[in-house]
């Protein structure tokens, strides 16, 4: 009897604490401009994210004025997490290699682009570049984002060869991406009318490390 009573509270404490995380997740991301369908996604208390720890949220909060923007630019929000456990990593990989919408290696240089600050963008190529670029995207689930934009505190050892700069040991899967009624944001004459507004979110896994990223970017 006294061994199922302690089962019991531990069972209770347990239910608990995961109510308490995902309502403090959730408390979290609602600072944060990007809808909540775009994320809806992301880990919460459930087997599949067992042995996923929180160690960051960064994005662009819902204070921020649009209106202070000269220049074309993004609003996201990101999420990184450590695993230790390489099966529960696995299962993870598995699982969106199965219901991504599009997946990527981050040296597959030719078969995807990034979105980010025009600022940025404009300091590692050219507008003509761009322009070309952007032209023979066909859609937004093709552009990722430039992660090492990101301010986070995760050690993550960016390769500037990539043009994502994730290195070669991440494996990317884009889970939602479309066209998004923006109105208000800044346009950017270089995007074609097919991702002048557009929204891309998914999970870049590290197959070595244990850091895994969750994102979401809007423009």
């Amino acid at each position: 009897m006294k061994k199922l009573l302690i089962f019991l509270i531990l069972i209770i404490a347990n239910t608990s604490l995961t109510s308490c995380q995902d309502l403090n997740r959730s408390m979290t991301r609602k600072q944060y401009y990007v809808p909540d369908s775009l994320f809806s996604f992301f880990p919460k208390s459930d087997t599949l994210f067992s042995g996923l720890h929180l160690k960051t949220t960064i994005g662009t909060p819902k204070s921020f004025d649009p209106e202070s923007m000269c220049m074309f630019g993004v609003y996201f929000l990101s999420e990184y997490y450590s695993c230790n456990d390489s099966l529960r990593k696995l299962n993870l990989i598995k699982y969106y290699s199965n219901t991504a919408i599009r997946s990527f290696k981050a040296d597959d240089k030719d078969n995807y682009f990034i979105i980010g600050d025009e600022y940025e963008l404009l300091k590692k190529y050219d507008t003509s570049f761009l322009k070309k670029t952007y032209e023979e995207i066909h859609d937004c689930s093709f552009l990722l984002p430039h992660f090492s934009e990101f301010e986070t505190q995760m050690q993550i050892l960016y390769d500037t060869t990539n043009i994502c700069s994730l290195p070669n040991t991440y494996e990317i899967y884009v889970i939602k991406a479309g066209n998004y009624n923006n109105e208000g944001k800044n346009e950017w004459r270089l995007l074609p009318a097919k991702i002048k507004h557009g929204y891309s979110s998914g999970v870049a896994i590290d197959i070595k490390s244990s850091i895994i990223i969750y994102w979401s970017l809007v423009w």
